[in-house]
């Protein structure tokens, strides 16, 4: 699977559960390099949702942005 697409499906499981918004301040803080569990807590709180935000979909963000963070190291 080339890079570009496990980017993309990472980017589209992300997409069905989110705001636009919310998926370019993920890609940004992804970008700037930032730890998983930082983007995780920074997309949690664009959303104003620190304590309502399902634990499970922390999780499959923290997981997105590892593998994205990977990606990132491999070029």
């Amino acid at each position: 699977m080339s890079r570009p697409f496990r980017k993309k499906v990472a980017l589209d499981s992300l997409r069905r559960d989110a705001d636009p918004r919310h998926v370019e301040i993920f890609e940004a803080l992804v970008l700037q390099r930032r730890k998983p569990v930082d983007v995780a807590a920074a997309y949690a709180m664009s959303r104003n949702q620190v304590d309502g935000i399902k634990f499970r979909m922390l999780k499959r963000i923290r997981a997105i942005a590892r593998r994205m963070w990977g990606e990132l190291d491999e070029q």
